[in-house]
């Protein structure tokens, strides 16, 4: 997703409002964050046993667990889209 959005025009990027990335995994790289897209429009959500997010190229049972994230999620989202 990181390179998706990357990749498209300003004009475009401007038009994504929120993005959620749950298990990002290229989280220890980037600092939690898209280089040349707004932190604040950004929630990363990643777990402390989800090796994925810290920089190893495993998939542990950490990764599958965001399911239990999804209000954290929803609230982000909402907080933002809320005020469009």
């Amino acid at each position: 997703m990181m390179n998706a959005i990357q990749s498209i025009s300003s004009a475009n990027k401007n038009k994504l409002k929120a993005g959620i990335f749950f298990g990002y995994t290229r989280n220890q790289q980037t600092g939690g964050k898209i280089p040349g897209y707004p932190a604040e429009k950004l929630k990363v959500i990643c777990k402390f046993d989800d090796v994925l997010c810290w920089g190893l190229p495993l998939i542990s049972v950490g990764h599958l667990l965001y399911g239990t994230d999804v209000n954290a999620a929803v609230a982000f989202l909402t907080k933002l889209l809320g005020s469009l």
